[in-house]
């Protein structure tokens, strides 16, 4: 934020409602779910294809992904912050799609899976990580 962001009502305005957002992302992240070759062993036949509770943490991992993607999306953002606002829009839905492909995973169990898990969650961390330099921009 440059000099001037203190003196200004909206940027205030904005940042008091975009804080507790990334406070909640920050949290979710800290609770995303993981998994243990304890937790899925493919050779044994009795294995459920992906074990229940994970399935359910992901589902509501999506829905809270979700709920903070509303609130992202009905904030308005002062114009030249924009780009800023969009970042944490992206990091968001990279995080969404990185749960569908553990999904998907379990589903199908094609390898290209877990490799666009790795790529949305590590596009979502630099997504955050540019919200970090001055004004968001890349």
């Amino acid at each position: 934020m440059d000099d001037q962001a203190l003196n200004d009502n909206n940027l205030r305005l904005y940042l008091s409602e975009t804080a507790p957002v990334l406070e909640e992302l920050s949290l979710l992240m800290a609770r995303a779910p993981s998994l243990t070759m304890a937790d899925y062993d493919p050779s044994e036949v009795s294995t459920p294809t992906m074990p229940q509770d994970l399935g359910l943490k992901l589902e509501s991992m999506k829905r809270d992904l979700r709920i903070l993607d509303s609130k992202v999306f009905s904030i308005i953002p002062p114009s030249k912050y924009d780009q800023f606002h969009e970042l944490i829009r992206q990091s968001i839905s990279q995080t969404y799609l990185a749960c569908e492909a553990i999904s998907n995973y379990f589903q199908e169990a094609k390898p290209e899976d877990l490799q666009k898990v790795k790529e949305h969650l590590t596009k979502a961390k630099e997504l955050i990580q540019q919200t970090r330099k001055r004004n968001g921009a890349s």
